[in-house]
């Protein structure tokens, strides 16, 4: 299933297993349409923008042959310093897909870059150094 997001993202792989293979799609965004499979080389940390984009996750069992897959993540959304508003989109930790005798672990974060949305946060203006002496 195709997750739907607006406006300027930061799409970053955190968790991936190599077996069985496991990608995403990005489509409809202005500068990062593709497949990507970060376990065989790709990228892990792509920033996306678009008025409206979407990305959906695959998966290619061993000796299926070439047929890929597509499946319904878990979504989680969260706001989380010092990142800010983070949706992470995946099969494993709490929920993980059986496919025969292979699991499906797979986690991908997405961090908003949208100003209006994650504010530069000041820095702090206190100094909690304990002097010598």
């Amino acid at each position: 299933m195709k997750e739907t997001f607006f406006g300027p993202w930061r799409v970053v792989v955190t968790e991936i297993d190599p077996v069985p293979r496991q990608a995403f799609q990005i489509d409809g965004s202005d500068n990062a349409d593709g497949f990507y499979e970060p376990a065989a080389g790709g990228p892990t940390d792509i920033s996306v923008s678009g008025a409206e984009w979407t990305i959906e996750l695959w998966a290619l069992l061993p000796f299926q042959g070439a047929d890929w897959f597509t499946f319904d993540p878990n979504r989680t959304t969260r706001y989380l310093q010092p990142e800010g508003l983070t949706v992470r989109l995946n099969f494993g930790g709490d929920r993980v897909l059986l496919l025969g005798p292979f699991e499906l672990r797979q986690t991908i974060r997405c961090i908003s870059m949208d100003p209006d949305i994650n504010p530069t946060l000041p820095p702090n203006p206190f100094d909690f150094t304990i002097p010598r002496g």
